[in-house]
C-alpha cells in the first residue's frame, strides 16, 4: 500500500511484483493478470475508523454498479436468487427458500437449504463462505466461524448492514436524502451519510456527519470520470468505448495509461507515473491433448529495456469433462527460468 499526499492508494504492476502472481490468485494489490492479462487497481476513498469505503476497477469486469461500469466496492452486494429458488423469503412468509446467493459485484455465492424442510439456515457451497441465517427480520450473512459479516432486508434484499475490521456491526438506516452509517456499539461513533443519484443509481457523495471526511464522484454516462476522495485529493479517470480504464490522473498531475487489444478484452501495455512502460505479449500453442500459453512482459525505461519476464502456462485436457487444466508454471527472467512449479506432483521445482 502506498501514500500520496494523505491518500492511499492500493496498485501493484507486472514487472515489479511478478512473483504475485504464481499463485494466481488476483488481491486487491494485484496491477496485472498475467493469465488473463486484464489490468485492476483499488483506491480507498474514505477510512473514518469504523467505516472503510473501498472501490476497485477490473479491465475484464462487466459489472455496471454504485461507482459506474468495471468498478466493485465494499457496498455493492445483495442477497438474489440461487438455482432452484423459486421466491423470495418476504418477511410475512413462513415458507423457507431451497437457496439463496448473495451476488458481490456480479460474483454470485450459493448458499443452499439444510434439509428438505423449511429452514432458517443455508451453507455456502463453499465452507470458506460460511452461512447465512435470520435474526431481527434479516438475513444474516457469517463467516464459519460465526462472527457477522453483513446483513441484508429479508423483502429485498438490499444490503443493509456491514461489519467493521474492528468487528462491529454498522446498520445502513436508509433516509430520503441518502443512506445513513451508524455505528451499532454505541449508536453514535462514526456517522457516514451515503447521497445516491436515484435514477442512475451511481453514489455522489460520501462523508462523516462531523464533516472530517467528505468524498465526491463525478460521472460520465455509466463512467466514473472524476473522484475528490476523504483527504481532499482529486482524480480523473478516462476510458475506451468498451469502458476500458485509459488512463489515471493524480493530484500531482502524474498519469497512468494503458492500451488494450479489444478483439480479445487484453492489457497490452502500461505506462506508469514515472513514464516507464510494460508491453505485453501472449502466444498461444495448442492441440487436441496440450495447450501452451507465454505471456511475455518488457520493461522500458527511456530507450533503455531493464527488464524481460515471461510466464509459461501449460494446460493439459482432462478427461472427465473435457476441460483444461493447469500443469506446470515457469517464470524465467532474463532467459533464466527463476520458478517452475508441476501441478501435478504437488511442488515447486
Amino acid at each position: 500500500m502506498g501514500s500520496l499526499n494523505g491518500t492511499r492508494k492500493i496498485t501493484r504492476t507486472l514487472l515489479t511484483g511478478a512473483a504475485l502472481f504464481l499463485s494466481h490468485t488476483k488481491t486487491a494489490y494485484a496491477g496485472v493478470n498475467v493469465k488473463d492479462m486484464d489490468f485492476s487497481t483499488t483506491f480507498i476513498d474514505l477510512d473514518s475508523g469504523h467505516v472503510k469505503i473501498l472501490r476497485t476497477y477490473d479491465s475484464r469486469s462487466t459489472f455496471n454498479g454504485l461507482f459506474g461500469f468495471g468498478w466493485c466496492s465494499t457496498l455493492d452486494r445483495q442477497l438474489v436468487k440461487g438455482p432452484g429458488l423459486a421466491t423470495s423469503a418476504n418477511a410475512g412468509e413462513r415458507q423457507a427458500t431451497t437457496s439463496i446467493a448473495i451476488d458481490s459485484c456480479g460474483k454470485r455465492t450459493i448458499f443452499a437449504a439444510i434439509g428438505a424442510k423449511p429452514t432458517s439456515r443455508w451453507n455456502a457451497v463453499k465452507a470458506n463462505d460460511g452461512f447465512i441465517d435470520t435474526d431481527k427480520g434479516d438475513f444474516v450473512h457469517r463467516g464459519p466461524d460465526g462472527r457477522e459479516l453483513a446483513r441484508f432486508e429479508r423483502t429485498d434484499g438490499r444490503l443493509n448492514a456491514l461489519a467493521t475490521e474492528r468487528g462491529q456491526t454498522v446498520p445502513l438506516l436508509r433516509e430520503p436524502r441518502g443512506s445513513l452509517l451508524r455505528d451499532a456499539a454505541t449508536g453514535e461513533g462514526s456517522r457516514v451519510r451515503l447521497e445516491v443519484d436515484p435514477l442512475a443509481n451511481k453514489i455522489l457523495r460520501i462523508g462523516t456527519l462531523d464533516g472530517r471526511q467528505r468524498a465526491s464522484f463525478e460521472y460520465q454516462g455509466d463512467d466514473l470520470i472524476k473522484v475528490t476522495n476523504a483527504w481532499n485529493n482529486t482524480y480523473h479517470f478516462s476510458y475506451d468505448s468498451l469502458h476500458n480504464l485509459l488512463e489515471t490522473r493524480y493530484p500531482d498531475q502524474s498519469l497512468e495509461q494503458m492500451t488494450y487489444d479489444a478483439d480479445h478484452d487484453r492489457l497490452t501495455s502500461f505506462r506508469g507515473r514515472n513514464s516507464c512502460i510494460e508491453r505485453y505479449e501472449i502466444s498461444i500453442a495448442s492441440n487436441s491433448k496440450r495447450k501452451k500459453q507465454t505471456t511475455t512482459a518488457v520493461k522500458s525505461c527511456g530507450e533503455k529495456e531493464t527488464s524481460r519476464v515471461a510466464f509459461e502456462f501449460d494446460y493439459r485436457k482432462t478427461r472427465v469433462d473435457g476441460g483444461w487444466r493447469l500443469a506446470k508454471l515457469k517464470l524465467t527472467r532474463e532467459g533464466r527460468t527463476m520458478s517452475e512449479i508441476d501441478y501435478s506432483k504437488g511442488g515447486s521445482q
